[in-house]
């Protein structure tokens, strides 16, 4: 298993390029998208509709999670729409549905190693004749969980490309 892609992209960094439709998007989902974004436009020749996608977090979508249950006590009000945003799948089905992606997907949270865990997923995968594999790894925290947990790491994703070795 080689690398052949590797691109990283900071909250901070992407924020003023997205477009009016990603205005409800959360954090995870903004970032993932700019770096999927980018590396079409620079290697689409290594990732088609079909290649296998695994993406990983350590936390999930927490904003979304937080404001389904503050307006369940407040109201008594249960909106299917932030409770389907919470959950850690909701970011790989909003960038497969906006890119178009068909191949098997993946997701997995580890709050110690989300990327290792992922390119133990990878291996497998291309062991099973997978050609490339896409990792997309997010770690983002509000910045209420900074405050509370006295952490100040900033919101950042990753993407890798792996290839097998019977690729050329």
């Amino acid at each position: 298993m080689t690398e052949v892609y590797r691109s990283e992209v900071l909250l901070a960094d992407c924020q003023s390029t997205f477009s009016p439709q990603l205005r409800r998007a959360t954090a995870s989902m903004k970032m993932s998208i700019y770096l999927m974004e980018e590396f079409f436009k620079k290697q689409k020749d290594l990732f088609d509709e079909e290649t296998p996608l695994i993406f990983c977090s350590r936390h999930g979508e927490i904003e979304p999670t937080i404001e389904f249950l503050k307006n369940y006590a407040e109201k008594a009000l249960a909106r299917p729409f932030l409770f389907q945003n919470s959950l850690h799948h909701s970011t790989l089905g909003f960038v497969s549905q906006n890119l178009q992606l068909l191949g098997p997907s993946y997701t997995l949270c580890s709050e110690d190693n989300p990327l290792g865990e992922a390119q133990c997923l990878a291996e497998s995968l291309i062991e099973g004749g997978a050609p490339y594999v896409a990792i997309l790894c997010v770690d983002h925290m509000p910045q209420f969980m900074k405050e509370v947990l006295g952490k100040e790491e900033e919101s950042k994703a990753q993407l890798m490309v792996l290839k097998g070795g019977g690729v050329d």
